[in-house]
């Protein structure tokens, strides 16, 4: 019994640093579930966005946030959508 509470409890612990504007290097490979090797990739090539006080990496969490969402994915159904408005638009 204990133990589920203590999974529980670190669950929540886990969930509560997401709320935190700046994360650090721990955190953002438990925000996102990055390896290490793969972030570290990510902040030499500077290809994420990040600032670095000393030896420690720190990430804003909206700019990561906005950073993941950058390069969506469109469905097939929104493309189809977007040629059917089109095609409709210059039958007029």
């Amino acid at each position: 019994m204990s133990e589920q509470i203590i999974k529980k409890l670190e669950r929540i612990e886990s969930l509560l640093s997401f709320n935190k504007q700046v994360l650090s290097f721990s955190d953002m490979l438990a925000f996102t579930g990055m390896s290490e090797s793969r972030l570290y990739k990510l902040t030499s090539s500077r290809k994420i966005p990040f600032s670095k006080v000393g030896r420690s990496l720190y990430f804003d969490r909206v700019q990561i946030e906005e950073w993941l969402l950058s390069n969506p994915k469109v469905t097939d159904d929104a493309i189809e959508n977007k040629f059917n408005q089109q095609l409709s638009a210059n039958k007029r």
